[in-house]
């Protein structure tokens, strides 16, 4: 599915556009390339106020209007800011793209900028950088590129600071504007069920394609020129001091630019050391020395130079070794050829997650306008996954020696008064380690309705419905059982959550270990989940091989191990989040909120995952196993699947494991009885935060009251989104919130 157009006019704006005939819908982005990076210090943050303040207003419309526009058109419009871009994207009807076109061409080339809605929205701003400040994750990042990149551009922060954010004027954004939101600067991307003829009409008509006076064509804005990596000579360090109760590491090396010959292998490299839950980091630092709660690497790939990237969780008192652990297995990279089943993994597990970010015209708007800016070929992941295929273990252990045999670039947060080792010590640890020599070495009959659906009754009880999708090679399957929240105390509060969370783990076939090694070499992924009704596990599959990972899917869900030391370890991490969720404002503010509404006595009153006594008690093999038994084996599942598959096939599989392994359906217990609110009342928790996190709720009424519930739903609509009453009243105009939602 290619055919991408790409048209460069005479004042070099871009359009690249794809006719995707899958649905009557339309993605419409107006990508500038111009974010961060391009900020002066006095600026900084300015790309991203811009963003905000194209809402506000333009010479033809006014304050919320374009919102409202959007919304009325049954379009979801919204934008980013990054260091190399700022985009503004809206997916609607095809019937209404003329609309969308002007919406996205108004706000970009038309804004107000009024100084009255500047001062409003600065305080939206402000409040915005504050909330990031709550989250040890966005701080302990902002650190990393501020020590990794310095005075570079990628160095400060894509929202500014407060100084800067305030010391900015309706007249330094109109400036930003016209300097940077220029014809070269603009990629208008159209991918949907749009012919190419009715996209260059809507182009020509709302963007300005003249060429420029002197009568020479323009071309688009240079691609940036390929940027090598830093070689530092010696460690970096920073250590924060933090109100949380967990410990975040962050570890960084200077990588070369997208451009660069070496990309594929860094990614590769990235995907084999953390991009999964069989990646060597997390099986070796999480589940066999259990040292961190969760551990992942990445290659962070912009226009200029790039950083590889080590994260981790984890207990103070496990920083150094962890380091030490980290340094040790980068090391083997360069050191010890890979094998090449994991170096295939590897590959697969990148091809796939391609294929995933582009399954909707959303995902191909946004991948082809941020190939064009990167490599000025928005079909640049083909020439990539050309690329992929070529690496070799040789080439990823030269990459290895090349870019991660350095000295280390870290940020330590850690909680205050939490003993850490000497500076001395954890510098020791950034060093490279030596460079050693390299080692080498029953079809079954299902019905169809009216609407293109297959069913299938289960004859141990449950349902199959399935639906028919061939535009990506994938296929998604859920399968979902009464369960969750509702069916559990006060002392079995989490218990749903803990049995999902074992789906992961290993079964009675297999270790865990070889259960994730059978997905991963397959592309495949399963998790388990648990909500307020609901209990089961989802999984994602390519279509070539589902035959051989949906079987996968149904053994964790049938077979759980149930072993002492895989119940110990989520029952470890479970404990932590717990006992850190006040570092997690809003859900505390939730759980107050539930428990006000229901009572300590309902299911919906317990707070969502458990309690500590809850966790401690159901963590217990013959509890898990028997609720297992209760809510699984003896339960009536539905079935979803969607993707490109044999539905008798699939249905024949499903049935035949459920003729091995479901047991006679048990009935359920009755429901806990809701009670009416003798009143209102308020309750609160005060935290050492810069941020008040409110929730204001009512009892309903719940799924099976038709007409009410969705009165409530339209309810909803008119207090949600950027044109609703609650974003109008309690931000635009008040400037009183930065985040407000209604459900």
């Amino acid at each position: 599915m290619h055919n991408i157009n790409r048209i460069v006019y005479g004042n070099g704006l871009t359009l690249i556009h794809q006719e995707v005939n899958v649905a009557p819908v339309v993605a419409l982005m107006v990508w500038v390339k111009a974010g961060s990076a391009v900020e002066k210090p006095a600026e900084f943050g300015i790309a991203h106020m811009c963003e905000h303040m194209v809402f506000k207003g333009t010479m033809r419309r006014g304050v919320g209007e374009i919102s409202h526009l959007a919304e009325n058109a049954g379009g979801d419009m919204n934008a980013w800011t990054s260091y190399d871009e700022t985009v503004f994207h809206i997916t609607l009807p095809v019937a209404q793209a003329e609309l969308g076109v002007d919406l996205l061409s108004d706000m970009v080339l038309n804004p107000r900028l009024d100084s009255a809605e500047l001062d409003r929205e600065s305080e939206v701003i402000l409040e915005e950088l504050r909330r990031g400040e709550d989250s040890p994750f966005q701080v302990l990042s902002n650190e990393l590129f501020g020590i990794s990149y310095g005075d570079e551009p990628y160095g400060h922060q894509i929202l500014g600071t407060e100084k800067t954010i305030k010391a900015q004027t309706s007249e330094t954004l109109r400036s930003f504007i016209k300097e940077h939101y220029i014809p070269q600067n603009l990629i208008v991307t159209m991918v949907g069920d749009l012919p190419l003829k009715e996209a260059q009409r809507l182009v020509a008509k709302y963007f300005p394609l003249k060429a420029p006076e002197n009568g020479e064509a323009a071309e688009p804005a240079p691609l940036a020129p390929v940027t090598e990596a830093l070689k530092p000579k010696k460690p970096q360090l920073k250590i924060i001091q933090s109100e949380k109760q967990e410990s975040h590491l962050a570890i960084s090396w200077s990588i070369p630019s997208f451009l660069h010959q070496d990309m594929p292998a860094l990614d590769l490299l990235a995907t084999i050391l953390g991009g999964s839950s069989s990646s060597r980091l997390p099986l070796y630092l999480r589940d066999n020395l259990q040292i961190v709660h969760g551990i992942e690497a990445y290659a962070f790939t912009p226009e200029k130079r790039g950083i590889f990237m080590v994260t981790a969780s984890l207990e103070a008192a496990h920083i150094a070794e962890t380091l030490s652990k980290v340094r040790e297995e980068v090391a083997r990279l360069s050191q010890e050829p890979i094998d090449i089943a994991e170096l295939n993994k590897a590959r697969f597990m990148l091809k796939s997650i391609a294929l995933q970010q582009a399954e909707t015209v959303q995902d191909l708007a946004k991948n082809y306008a941020g190939n064009e800016q990167l490599s000025g070929n928005p079909d640049e992941d083909q020439r990539y996954n050309n690329r992929l295929d070529m690496v070799t273990p040789a080439e990823l252990m030269r990459v290895a020696r090349r870019y991660l045999n350095v000295p280390l670039t870290a940020v330590i947060m850690a909680p205050k008064g939490a003993e850490l080792p000497i500076k001395s010590v954890l510098l020791k640890n950034l060093l490279p380690v030596e460079n050693n020599s390299p080692k080498v070495n029953t079809t079954r009959t299902l019905t169809k309705d009216e609407h293109g659906w297959y069913h299938y009754d289960l004859p141990t009880g449950g349902h199959i419905v399935a639906q028919l999708d061939d535009h990506v090679p994938l296929v998604s399957c859920s399968i979902a059982y009464p369960g969750g929240q509702r069916y559990e105390t006060a002392e079995t509060a989490g218990i749903d959550s803990f049995l999902a969370a074992l789906f992961s783990f290993s079964t009675k076939k297999r270790s865990r270990e070889k259960m994730v090694a059978a997905l991963d070499n397959a592309a495949a992924t399963i998790s388990g989940f648990s909500g307020r009704n609901s209990l089961g596990i989802n999984g994602s599959f390519l279509a070539a091989n589902v035959e051989q990972t949906l079987p996968l899917m149904l053994e964790a869900l049938f077979c759980p191990a149930f072993k002492k030391s895989e119940i110990g370890l989520i029952k470890h991490l479970t404990l932590e989040r717990i006992s850190t969720k006040g570092d997690r404002p809003s859900a505390l503010c939730r759980d107050l909120l539930l428990k006000g509404l229901y009572g300590e006595k309902h299911p919906f009153g317990q707070p969502a995952g458990g309690t500590l006594a809850s966790v401690k008690a159901i963590a217990n093999k013959n509890v898990l196993a028997e609720r297992h038994r209760r809510m699984i084996l003896a339960g009536k599942p539905v079935i979803a699947l969607c993707g490109l598959f044999d539905p008798e096939l699939m249905a024949e599989i499903i049935a035949d494991y459920y003729g091995q392994y479901a047991l006679k359906s048990e009935e359920l217990p009755a429901d806990v009885a809701v009670l009416p609110l003798e009143s209102s009342h308020i309750l609160a928790e005060k935290l050492e935060k810069e941020q008040v996190h409110l929730s204001l709720g009512f009892l309903a009424p719940n799924f099976y009251a038709p007409k009410e519930r969705w009165a409530l739903t339209l309810l909803e609509a008119i207090l949600n989104g950027q044109s609703g009453r609650l974003f109008t009243k309690l931000r635009d105009e008040e400037s009183l919130a930065y985040a407000l939602s209604s459900s």
